[in-house]
């Protein structure tokens, strides 16, 4: 019986040899065929290089056109908050003013 057992798991780790060896072969033969179709396809990358460089370029050019929209909204922003901050300041220190006034007028009566 043990015999037997013994031959069992021979099997099964000569199949399991055999299932590894089918799956390299197989991962290596899809890596080849890779490796083969884009070095053939070299020469049009050096061709095509150009393209793609100026194609990087607009897309520097324009990324950096929206930060300074962005930006310059940023600032138009921060202007309207700041004039509204000085407006605010002017219109409390005449309302306190008033109202001080007002208050002075009825102690006095």
């Amino acid at each position: 019986m043990d015999q037997e057992n013994i031959e069992d798991v021979q099997r099964i780790k000569e199949k399991k040899k055999l299932a590894l060896f089918i799956a390299g072969g197989i991962t290596l033969l899809i890596f080849v065929g890779w490796a083969f179709y884009f070095w053939s396809k070299a020469s049009e990358v050096i061709k095509n290089s150009e393209d793609e460089v100026a194609l990087f370029e607009k897309l520097k050019q324009n990324t950096g056109d929206a930060f300074e929209n962005i930006g310059s909204v940023f600032n138009d922003i921060s202007s309207k908050v700041s004039s509204f901050g000085e407006f605010y300041e002017q219109n409390l220190s005449t309302t306190t003013a008033t109202t001080s006034s007002d208050t002075n007028i009825e102690t006095q009566q």
